[in-house]
């Protein structure tokens, strides 16, 4: 018996006789799906609207094919094996992938001393001071600050001690700073006499992070208030080379203002 136009997958209009019970309505990926689980026959008769009698499921194979097909998931095509060349130009492919992947991190770690050297520059003339001294030592940069307003300085020693890609893979970027904020005074060869007692007493040697040390300078009458700390370069220099100076300018903006107040509550006049 030809049948009529099929219904749509989602039509729940087909009925079926299974052992003495009518069962139904269903759609036709359920059925499919109860046929294929055992729990229909294919000497089941089944019916839906159009139909002039009913007739069995396996007199109708091409209507169990046609919802067969449709519950059938759509997937990506199978991977076209691939011929020995093409492997091989593949593993060589991650090779140089891999080569400018280690090329990018090593020349990140060895410039990014110099990206730091600028990045502390840069923030603290905005911060208004002048630079008025810098040199190097080959592990350490010296910098000297001046704010030409109120004679204030401030002095940094910097050092990026991961420069080499195992340490910075493992810790991070990392460099120790020192960093100091000094004053001139007037009573410049009393404090001298005083801090030489405290050096002579060990007080200062092998400083922690944290740990105020003060120095003084008697040929220019500036007394300093300077601290060492660890700084994560991380947190202000991205991969891009993008620097966060809005985070480094306050970085060195709250540690002149601590030492600042140590140094004006330990000697004022």
């Amino acid at each position: 018996m030809p049948l009529p136009d099929f219904p749509t997958a989602d039509q729940e209009v087909i009925h079926v006789h299974h052992k003495g019970n009518n069962l139904g309505p269903f759609a036709g990926p359920k059925l499919v799906d109860m046929l294929d689980a055992g729990e229909l026959a294919a000497e089941d008769p089944f019916w839906f609207p159009g139909m002039s009698d009913w007739i069995k499921l396996k007199q109708a194979p091409q209507f169990i094919d046609h919802f067969r097909a449709a519950a059938k998931p759509v997937g990506p095509p199978p991977p076209v094996p691939q011929s020995r060349d093409d492997q091989l130009d593949a593993v060589f492919g991650k090779l140089i992938d891999k080569s400018w992947a280690y090329l990018d991190e090593y020349n990140f770690a060895s410039r990014i001393d110099e990206i730091f050297l600028g990045a502390v520059i840069t923030s603290t003339l905005d911060a208004g001071y002048n630079l008025i001294d810098l040199n190097s030592d080959g592990q350490n940069h010296y910098l000297r600050f001046e704010n030409f307003d109120d004679g204030s300085r401030t002095i940094f020693r910097l050092n990026h001690f991961t420069g080499d890609l195992v340490s910075s893979n493992v810790i991070g970027q990392k460099a120790r700073v020192m960093v100091g904020y000094g004053e001139r005074v007037g009573n410049i060869g009393t404090i001298m006499s005083a801090l030489k007692a405290e050096v002579k007493s060990g007080i200062f040697n092998n400083a922690e992070p944290g740990s105020i040390v003060v120095d003084a300078d008697l040929t220019s009458g500036y007394i300093y208030c300077q601290v060492d700390m660890f700084w994560s370069l991380d947190e202000i220099i991205s991969r891009n080379y993008d620097i966060d100076y809005e985070t480094l300018a306050e970085w060195i903006r709250a540690s002149n203002n601590a030492l600042r107040k140590y140094l004006r509550g330990r000697f004022a006049n």
